[in-house]
This record gives C-alpha cells, structure tokens and sequence, in this order.
C-alpha cells in the first residue's frame, strides 16, 4: 500500500521545488513509480481537494487503468468549514484510490468497534445478541432464502428444493419440494419449503445456498423451530462469524484536520504545519488494505503522520521527504521550525518520529 498526500495545486508556488513546471508534469512521473513498486493485489490512496481532483483522476486512469479505480473518499477534514474566496465553506476533500489490479482487491473491511468508535455519525450497526457453538462465536442476521423474486424455480431451478431437519438427532436432508422428510414429525423432523413468491407465473424464491453447500456447511447455519404439532415451523439463518467487520464505506468523518494539529502540538511540534494528516484517519486505510507486516509506503512525507500510524498498527514503512527547506522569513511557520532547529521539511519528518520514540533508519540521498 501506498499513501500519498502530495502539495495541492492552489494557484501559488508549489510546496516542493520541482523542474517539471506544472502540476501534471510533477505528478505523472511519480504516480508511475508509485504503480511500479506496488504488489500485484496493491493500493494506492491520495489525498486531493478539488482543485486538482479531475486531472489527478485523468493522470490516475492512465496511470493505472481507469479499470483499476476502487473509491473515492469523501474525507470530511473540517466540519466547521472553510471559507477560501467565494462560494460555500469547505468542509471535506477527498481520497482517490486505484489498485494494481482491481480483480486482486477485494472488500475494503474495517473493525466494527473501532470504526463505530470513531465515526459513530457513519457507523450506526445494530447490536446483535453473540451466540457460540462449537467453531466459536457468531450471530445471526438474515434468513437463508433469497429475497428477490427474481431467484425463483423458472430461473434457478436448482437453488427450490425442500430442506427437512431433526430436531432430536440434529440430522439433515434436502428434497425436491414435493418430496416427504426422511421421517415423521413424530421422530422429530420439520421441513423448511422456499418462501412463496408474489411474482406472477412461479411459486418459490430461491434459497442462497445450494443443496451441497447446505449439506457441507451446516455449522454455520442456525435452525429454530418455533410452535407444536402441525403448526410448527422451521426458520433458517445464516451465521455470521467475522461479525466483528464491516465494509468501509466512501465517507470518513471523524478524524479532522483538528485532530492532526493536535497530534503535534503534544509533541511540541505544533505552529509548523497548517493541515496534517490525523493518524487515527491513516490507520483506518491502512488496516482496511494491509495486513501487518505487509510493507507501506508515503513518498510525500510530510509531518510524519504515515509513519505513526503505520508504526503503530505493525507495519514496516518507507518515508520520503525531499529536504525542502522552511526558508521563507516571513512566515511564522519558518520562524517557529527554526526555533525548535529545524531546518526542512525532512527534519520536521524524522523529529516526529523520533519524539514518538518510533525506530527507524535514516538514510539521505
């Protein structure tokens, strides 16, 4: 995985020196190193505003493919807004993220605890009561059968058949719907027929499963029988066991602009930079797209807020940083950098590191 969050284009000098003259020409050469280094199922996510939103969208498609454009994040950076010229306030920008290949990338899954803990207004998940059988923990949240009337016995005839189950022996069998159970209800057994479906011209919905799978995979799936005698009814549910994630979704609230000035300021590196990236919000990407251990990188290092995160979700990182230095007099940024005896851009990535007592190698070309 790759993070970048390159100098935006805001009409003025650009943050970093470059020779290639507009902002296109800085980006294309360094998006094209950034796919050659990525592993065939990697990502890459960059932080953009509007501003140059639709170009980095056409230098990404050619670039990558537009084949392999995954998501655009809504990053909702300051909710107060931002008042730049006319207009409304601003309050988001964006994350824009392409893949090596996109037939390698799967669901982008986050932890539900913490996602719910930092972004309550966007993760509001229903509590679902934990049960535990013998494979461990689950719960249970959508019964077996296909809701869309388009699954039906015309369409897919194999999926419309009956399941019967014991409830003494917990046996299981599966039948063409006008087949009896293996036994009687006396000896315990109950039969589960398709939904009926409303759909003119067919009888059943489909089930989600198919016979052998229903028969191979019976452990993750729950049957309650409810009623007595001929009134009873069989209800089955699937089970869920990674209840515990959830897919992310395209917008990220929560972590601000606020949050990452904040991380600096206890560190006592706070009056340098105007917009860092809050580290809370790093980790939520990478935890989603990488496992730890696997190796990330940010080629637009800034703060150092990457390297936190990634340090401490236990994944090994590699951090560039031009050595660009805090030279212009008249900002007070400048003045307070000197005074903590920094002297670039790259000073100011290894200091944060370092006073976070992050272990790392240094090495300047």
């Amino acid at each position: 995985m790759i993070y970048i969050d390159p100098p935006y284009n805001t009409g003025n000098t650009f943050a970093y020196a470059d020779r290639r003259g507009d902002w296109a020409g800085m980006m294309r050469p360094r998006l094209g190193l950034a796919r050659e280094v990525l592993r065939e199922d990697g990502l890459i996510y960059i932080s953009i505003d509007i501003n140059e939103l639709f170009e980095l969208k056409g230098l990404c498609d050619e670039v990558f493919g537009a084949e392999n454009f995954v998501a655009n994040f809504i990053w909702v950076s300051n909710l107060k807004g931002r008042q730049l010229g006319f207009g409304p306030a601003g309050t988001h920008e964006y994350i824009l993220t392409y893949a090596r290949d996109a037939r390698q990338v799967g669901k982008l899954r986050g932890s539900v605890a913490e996602l719910t803990r930092l972004m309550p207004e966007v993760y509001r998940l229903p509590k679902r009561e934990v049960k535990r059988d013998a494979r461990g923990e689950y719960v249970t949240k959508n019964e077996l059968y296909n809701t869309n009337s388009k699954f039906n016995e015309v369409t897919a005839p194999s999926m419309v058949y009956a399941i019967h189950y014991c409830v003494k022996t917990g046996e299981l069998a599966v039948t063409d719907v006008d087949e009896p159970a293996p036994g009687p209800a006396s000896s315990g057994w109950v039969t589960a027929l398709p939904h009926p479906n409303a759909k003119p011209g067919v009888k059943w919905h489909a089930w989600r499963w198919s016979r052998g799978k229903v028969l191979a995979d019976r452990e993750d799936l729950e049957f309650e029988v409810t009623g007595r005698g001929p009134s009873r009814k069989l209800t089955i549910r699937t089970k869920i066991r990674d209840f515990d994630t959830t897919t992310l979704k395209d917008l990220i609230m929560g972590p601000s602009t606020v949050t990452g000035l904040r991380e600096l300021e206890r560190l006592g590196l706070g009056g340098i930079f105007e917009t860092p990236k809050p580290v809370d919000l790093l980790k939520v990407l990478l935890k989603v797209a990488t496992e730890p251990g696997d190796l990330v990188m940010d080629f637009f290092a800034g703060s150092g807020s990457f390297g936190v995160a990634a340090a401490e979700t236990g994944r090994p990182f590699i951090l560039v940083q031009l050595e660009e230095p805090f030279a212009d007099p008249s900002d007070p940024r400048t003045a307070r950098a000197h005074e903590l005896g920094l002297e670039t851009i790259a000073d100011l990535t290894s200091e944060r590191l370092r006073r976070v007592g992050v272990d790392y190698i240094e090495a300047r070309i």
